[in-house]
């Protein structure tokens, strides 16, 4: 998992109408789907720039098919943009003995926590059951 962010070039159009649309959205997940070349990532890219919350930029490979990799992956994430040890405890040393629980122990960690974004970037590449 990269924690790397596009880079948005000069020449890019920001988006502004859009990036108001998704920051406004009370919804708690927000998903950008379109053709490849379409701009998602930078839009994705513009609206964390714009937004006051750590964020956390996740881009996903085909390995992350294995749920535990892809817990993996999200917990060191998270802690890379703001250290969350608390969050790492919880989910250190279950997510290989049941993934699921584990997913719970993530999620009931980040909802008392402070509201963070979240990008999962090539979303797509994530199709076995056990990792959606």
């Amino acid at each position: 998992m990269s924690p790397h962010r596009p880079h948005v070039k000069e020449s890019a159009l920001p988006r502004h109408r859009l990036i108001r649309l998704i920051a406004d959205c009370d919804e708690r997940l927000v998903i950008l789907q379109g053709p490849a070349g379409y701009g998602k990532s930078i839009l994705a890219r513009q609206c964390v720039e714009a937004d006051h919350r750590v964020s956390s930029w996740i881009k996903l490979r085909s390995a992350h098919d294995d749920p535990v990799l892809l817990i993996g992956g999200i917990v060191a994430a998270l802690d890379a943009a703001e250290p969350i040890p608390e969050v790492v405890q919880a989910v250190e040393g279950i997510a290989t003995a049941d993934p699921g629980r584990a997913v719970t122990a993530l999620a009931n960690s980040l909802r008392h926590g402070a509201s963070r974004l979240i990008v999962f970037d090539d979303l797509h590449v994530i199709d076995s059951a056990a990792s959606t």
